[in-house]
Formats: C-alpha cells, structure tokens, sequence
C-alpha cells in the first residue's frame, strides 16, 4: 500500500497542479488533492459537502475521479456509499490490483459498518482499446497520470492552445484542426479530418449524443512501432501485440495505428462519446456499443448503423465458444470481462447484443438509462433492459437467441458461416427497417478495417 504524502510533499503537488499550462481543470485537481490531504487524515465527517459539490463540478465538466468517487462513498458508507463502492469495479477499467483489493476492503467494511482506514485509491488510467488478442494494457508504473491527462483538454475553439500545448510536451509531426478534432502526427491530414467529423457526427445522431466540450486530440500514425513508441511516451502505457488503437477519456484522444484501415475510429470515438456523456456504463453497454461502430455505413437517410458481416473476426469467437448467457455478461466487471481467458468472447457476445438492440430499434432507450446518470443511480442490467422492452430479460434472451441463430446459424461449433450471404443482407435490411432506418441501394458501403 502506498504511504500518504506528507503535508509538504501535498502542498507542493498542489501548486504543481495549479501552474499546469492552460489546464481548464487545475482548480479541480487542487481541491481534489486538498480533499485527499483531510481525507487521510481522518476528516470524513468534516468533508461530505465539500467532496459532494466537487464531484457535481467534475460532472458538469463531463469528467470523473475515481479517488473523488471512493472518499465520498468510504464518507457516505450507509448511503450511497455501499452501492457506488460495488459498482466501481463495474464502471472503472483497469484499476490496478492493489485497488481492487482496497475497494474490496472497503466494501466489506461498509457492509459490516465498519470504519475504512483513510487511504486514498491511487486508480489508474481508463483505457479501451481494440485489437485481435487479448488486449492487457498496463500503466508505466504506479503514477497517477490523471491530472496530467486533464491538463491536455481544451474547449472547443482552443486549437492553437492545445496544438502548442502538445508539442510542449514533445509531440511531433503535422497538426490538423478539425471543428471538434485536432489531428497530430505523420499520418494526420486535412481528408482524414473529414472522414473523423463524419464519423463524429453520424455516431452522435446513431447514439442521441452531442459531441464532447473538449476538442479531441487524434493521434495517428502509419506503423505500428511509432503508435508504440508514442503510447509509451504520452500515456505512460506499455502496448500488447495486436493492438492498434485506443482511447482515453482522461485526455479527450484516440490513438491508431492507421495501417490496419479506419475502420477503428468508430469504434474509439464511440468511447469517447461515452466516456463524456454516459460516465457509468459497464463494460457490456461500453464495449458492446463501441464494437458495434467498428464496421458501419450510411444508408440514403444518412443514418450510420453497425453492420453485420459473416467473415468478421468476432464471429469466430462467438462459434467457438458460444455466446454468454445475458446475467453472466451483465454480472462481469472490467477484471472479469478483460480477463486474457475469455476477453474475445466476453466482447463479441456484447457487440451482438448491442447490434441485437440496434436491430429492435431499443439501442438508444438501453444507452438512455447510462447517460447523465450518477454512480449512485445506475439501475441493474435486467431492470433497464426490462423497461426499454416492456418484457421479461427471459423473453428478451429467448428473443436474442432466435434472432442471433437466424444470423448466424448455431453458435458454440465450428460451423463455418452460413453461405448466404445475400439471405444475411436482406435479414440486416430487415432489421433495419424494425427502427426506421432501411438502406437502399444508394447507402454507402461498409467502413471495415483492412484485412477483415
């Protein structure tokens, strides 16, 4: 366990905080670190109200904390602390284990009503990533990278700031602004700046979002060595094989590898759109939706959907393995559902759930009940779904089976995909129009990666 800072050694990362370049949320990071110092001290009592209107400032800000998070539910232990304690290793991803283990702790302790020794969650970078193997990203260390990261988000119209901000920290290559975007690296270009505001703006229309207050910084290069390199170097991050991009919410960025196709950037800035307006989300609404915009198109309405494909390499998991059964995918936190054993199943099963949605027109009424929605607030899988249908999850999964073995034909062997695929498209054309959306023949054809 780490060792509380001293006094001194606070009071200097305080004003550290507050001299970060621009930053919008150095008042923030220094009321947070404040809060921190009382806390470890014992103050839970004197607390409460301060670390309730700071975490509503970090919400209308579109930002959360998971340490903010953890003191106010250890100071709020009966209510609501219990349930938000619970559910942060649902809504948290790649909380190192030393934190899991101390939120373990502390919910037993909230349970048994008994006191939690004053000890801040370090907490980790939130990232997703998207990749053919099981995708483990590990921060560089124990660093807290968070009020760094923060330093990096600029509102919208503050290009130049963020550009020089950038290359202060030592970021090279050509830098493209965009109306929501700034592009920076070997790859970036005035065309690929149009294709992500298009992709932006159908994922925003597809999912009922706006776009983030903050610009987005894209990341991209044309190797896969330098997207490496790059990660290591900005964000503190050490690359799995077989990753190609990812996304932080910390930093507003989405990072690829733009050699494996564009494909990807549905995908992450379907995270960042998350990220910034549905806080709370398990990792089967989260990844399930952002797999879903991996491989997409427009049809003539100019409404972006997920597409099916039968050769998509998604599809070899589900006929493998099987899909999971819904409460053991709702029942999974982000440990369990990354975990390298089952991590391709555990995504291909939500993102044919999340397309499943999008098939019966319910997509936005599920995503509805995570946006906006405070960590004390997030209802039950099976309640949200059960509201969104008006019927039992029972009658729901049986509904999911027959259309997913109508897709795919029986999951769970080693049956090829069914060869007919003029059959699939019009079972997809079908689908569609259960929401209003049918293509024609005049739709744009599908964005896939290269080699898919």
């Amino acid at each position: 366990m780490d060792r509380p800072l001293s006094r001194a050694c606070r009071a200097l990362l305080v004003a550290a905080i507050c001299c970060l370049g621009g930053s919008a949320h150095a008042d923030v990071d220094a009321e947070l670190a404040a809060l921190a110092e009382r806390f470890e001290a014992g103050e839970c009592g004197n607390i409460v109200d301060p670390l309730k209107a700071l975490r509503a400032k970090l919400k209308a800000r579109a930002l959360r904390d998971i340490r903010l998070d953890y003191m106010y539910a250890v100071c709020r232990c009966r209510q609501p602390g219990l349930k938000m304690l619970r559910l942060m290793p649902q809504v948290f991803r790649r909380l190192p284990r030393a934190d899991r283990e101390l939120l373990a702790v502390a919910t037993d302790n909230c349970a048994a009503e008994r006191p939690t020794l004053a000890v801040v969650t370090r907490g980790a970078v939130g990232v997703s990533g998207k990749g053919e193997r099981a995708v483990v990203m590990q921060a560089a260390g124990r660093v807290d990278h968070s009020a760094r990261f923060r330093a990096r988000q600029f509102e919208r119209g503050r290009h130049d700031a963020l550009i020089a901000h950038l290359r202060q920290e030592g970021v090279s290559g050509p830098a493209v602004p965009t109306a929501h975007f700034v592009l920076v690296g070997p790859s970036a270009s005035a065309a690929l700046g149009r294709k992500l505001e298009e992709a932006l703006a159908g994922l925003g229309h597809a999912l009922g979002l706006p776009p983030p207050p903050y610009l987005i910084t894209a990341h991209v290069f044309d190797d896969r060595a330098s997207m490496v390199a790059h990660a290591r170097r900005h964000h503190g991050l050490t690359m799995p094989d077989q990753l190609w991009a990812y996304a932080i919410a910390d930093d507003t960025s989405v990072t690829v590898d733009i050699s494996r196709g564009l494909g990807t950037f549905g995908h992450e800035v379907a995270h960042i759109l998350l990220d910034t307006h549905a806080l709370y989300t398990p990792p089967w609404v989260n990844e399930g939706v952002a797999a879903l915009y991996e491989e997409y198109r427009r049809n003539a309405r100019g409404r972006l959907r997920g597409v099916f494909r039968p050769t998509h390499w998604r599809v070899a998991h589900l006929r493998r393995g099987g899909r999971l059964p819904l409460w053991r995918l709702f029942a999974l936190d982000w440990a369990a559902f990354d975990d390298p054993a089952m991590l391709q199943l555990n995504h291909a099963t939500a993102r044919f759930f999340a397309l499943y949605l999008q098939a019966q027109g319910r997509l936005k009424a599920v995503l509805a009940a995570y946006v906006d929605v405070d960590l004390p607030d997030v209802k039950p899988a099976a309640e949200v779904l059960e509201e969104a249908f008006g019927q039992p999850l029972a009658e729901i999964e049986a509904d999911f089976d027959r259309w997913l073995k109508a897709l795919l034909g029986p999951v769970g062997d080693t049956a090829p995909p069914p060869r007919n695929p003029d059959g699939l498209q019009a079972l997809d054309e079908a689908d569609e129009a259960l929401s209003g959306d049918a293509p024609t023949s005049k739709g744009a054809p599908p964005i896939t990666p290269k080699g898919r």
